[in-house]
């Protein structure tokens, strides 16, 4: 701790010539983590010494409130020591790197209210959530609040030598909800006074602030109250964003030239992208137009199942595009960026790396073959060894993951298709015994990749308690598992029937909250209800089904909706062994529909759900919970 000690003083030191000096340059950044899941000191260190030898010249430690100070600690095991923070600011600065926290000041509050002790500043004491979540965000009217994070932020700051603090400000979907924070005319002003708070707490505690802007699509003309020194950092995660203007993140995808509005405004900015296939290189591509303070590669996804060393390859892909943009414009980094960190991989093996990477989680059978085949050729690496390698950065070790993501995704994939075979009530008693001979394959495949997992969190998370939340996904493929080994293998009863829900989400991030209730032997009885978006594989235009068991048919449906966004609904219908019913007529129709009368046909002209856009509903709990609903008269369906 000596010679760490030392490396603080020096860097402390050294800084007004260290921040001036970055400050010429853009930073690479990339982010780690912690507040989701945690991972110990010393894989954090390695961590650092990784992407410091791939060109990364800070390193963004998303925290929230795993750092434990005198006016905040979780529970040990659960939180970093001041010393450990310390410590890993040191070494990071021994690599050149800066160190920047983020701690979210409104929003993403949920570990400071895991344990009882600060209920009363959260937001959501004793009032509805808006979005059915809750126990995320701070009432920033409560003096109290204002109090407790001054406190918190100062002591987390004096952690980090560095000049900048990122205060988060982000998908603070509870901001507003109570009464203090709720009446329409504060809006714009709430925010804007949440960043000059914000603001105010980070330069009285010698630094300059970070925010993510997302939330100025709420409340825009907070935009213009904001001090010109804090530092946007522009967050978009799609696919391909556009050199004209990055697309929102909410209400209607709004694409607006961000970057440009920033800069006319004498904001500085830092795009950030996420792991999406083509999200970093058209981010980067869109950036390249407009002054950059820096660019981040963010990392979320790292939670339970997934560890960070295996997205190192990732990590290195941005490295090249940002070292090396024009060479990589049109060229795929991927290949270059496993060669770094896998060298000893064969060309075929490189390649299959790279197609795992480029998988998407798609769950075709032609991408789930593809897949498979790929896994094939990874396991047959010479790198593949059925032992865990204790070092987490070793070639074979950071194998390890990628081949256990590759197959957590193809069990899903499977299990995804087998529970679509047996929802057919038109199956065969072939069918179901052609189901349950790939099941106990497949329970076996989830058993060992869950036992995997452990073993490697014993070994990399050395001291934390994560396994129960480590086999949560093969968890779940056990139960599915069990449900279908308890399906007959006989053709499906006479009372078993199938909804068919056809819909349409062009905007994906709205909340729709549906239910489908059928009128049977006279009664109404929910048949699905669940908010409902498309897959990456699949299209706006998507389909659900859902089976339940009844003595009849039902004579009517009715389809409800709510929440936030508009939606779209294309077509219902019910099947079982023998027929299909279908609608016949449109009896009634409530609340915001347009053109019910769609409903009759069984095509993609669809009835509009629900009004306006996400944003609007935001504000108003009364039009977000309305219920807009069409039902419909259901006939036989008749083939000529």
């Amino acid at each position: 701790m000596k010679s760490r000690n030392i490396a603080t003083f020096v860097f402390s030191a050294a800084l007004p010539f260290f921040a001036s000096a970055q400050q010429l340059k853009a930073l690479k950044i990339v982010q780690l983590d912690l507040a989701r899941q945690m991972e110990t000191p010393s894989f954090i260190s390695n961590y650092i010494d990784r992407v410091a030898s791939l060109g990364y010249d800070t390193i963004h430690f998303y925290v929230e409130g795993r750092i434990a100070t005198k006016s905040f600690s979780l529970p040990k095991g659960e939180s970093y020591s001041e010393d450990e923070i310390r410590g890993l600011v040191a070494h990071a600065a021994e690599k050149g790197m800066l160190s920047v926290p983020c701690v979210g000041l409104l929003g993403h509050a949920n570990l400071f209210f895991k344990y009882p002790g600060l209920e009363k500043i959260n937001e959501t004491f004793g009032e509805k959530p808006r979005l059915g979540g809750g126990n995320d965000t701070f009432c920033i009217s409560k003096p109290e609040t204002r109090e407790f994070l001054r406190r918190y932020v100062f002591e987390v700051a004096q952690l980090f030598p560095g000049p900048y603090f990122n205060a988060g400000l982000d998908e603070a979907w509870n901001a507003g909800v109570c009464k203090l924070c709720s009446p329409k005319d504060k809006r714009n002003e709430l925010f804007a006074e949440t960043i000059r708070f914000s603001y105010e707490t980070i330069k009285a505690a010698g630094k300059r602030m970070w925010m993510w802007d997302d939330f100025f699509e709420f409340y825009p003309q907070a935009l213009e109250k904001t001090p010109r020194d804090i530092v946007m950092c522009h967050w978009n995660y799609h696919a391909n964003v556009s050199p004209l203007g990055s697309r929102g993140h909410f209400a209607g995808h709004a694409r607006e030239d961000w970057l440009a509005r920033y800069a006319a405004m004498g904001f500085e900015s830092i795009s950030a992208c996420w792991y999406r296939n083509g999200n970093a290189q058209s981010l980067l591509s869109y950036a390249r137009r407009h002054p950059s303070f820096g660019f981040m590669a963010t990392q979320w996804e790292e939670m339970f199942s997934r560890f960070p060393n295996g997205s190192l390859p990732r990590v290195a892909a941005i490295s090249l595009m940002l070292n090396d943009p024009d060479a990589y414009a049109v060229r795929d980094p991927y290949p270059d960026a496993v060669r770094k960190i896998l060298p000893s991989l064969s060309p075929a093996e490189n390649a299959a790396v790279v197609a795992v990477y480029h998988h998407d989680r798609l769950n075709t059978p032609a991408a789930l073959s593809a897949l498979e085949l790929t896994l094939n050729i990874l396991c047959a690496s010479p790198l593949a060894s059925e032992s865990v390698d204790g070092d987490a950065f070793s070639e074979r070790a950071i194998l390890d993951d990628i081949i256990c993501r590759a197959r957590g995704d193809l069990i899903m994939g499977r299990l995804a298709a087998l529970k679509a075979k047996c929802s057919d009530p038109k199956r065969t008693a072939a069918d179901v015994k052609a189901v349950h001979a790939q099941l106990a394959p497949l329970e076996e495949a989830a058993e060992k990749l869950a036992a995997r997992r452990v073993k490697q969190a014993l070994l990399w998370r050395k001291g934390l308690d994560c396994s129960d939340v480590i086999t949560r996904q093969m968890t779940g493929v056990k139960d599915g598992i069990a449900k279908l080994r308890a399906i007959p293998a006989a053709p499906a009863t006479a009372h078993e029937r199938r909804l068919v829900v056809n819909l349409i989400l062009p905007e994906y991030y709205g909340m729709p909250k549906w239910k489908v209730m059928g009128r049977i032997s006279g009664v109404w009885r929910e048949l699905a209800s669940g908010i409902w978006k498309p897959r990456t594989d699949e299209s706006a235009a998507f389909e659900r089904t859902f089976t339940f068991s009844s003595p009849s048919m039902p004579t009517e449906i009715r389809v409800e909706h709510s929440g936030y966004g508009r939606a779209q609904l294309a077509y219902v219908s019910v099947d079982d062994r023998f027929s299909r019913i279908v609608p016949e007529k449109v009896l009634s129709v409530s609340g915001d529909v347009e053109h019910a009368e769609r409903l009759l046909a069984d095509d993609l002209d669809w009835a509009d759900f629900g009004t306006c856009g996400f944003r609007e509903k935001f504000f108003d709990a009364e039009k977000a919970a309305k219920v807009s609903s069409v039902t419909l008269l259901m006939k036989p369906l008749v083939i000529d």
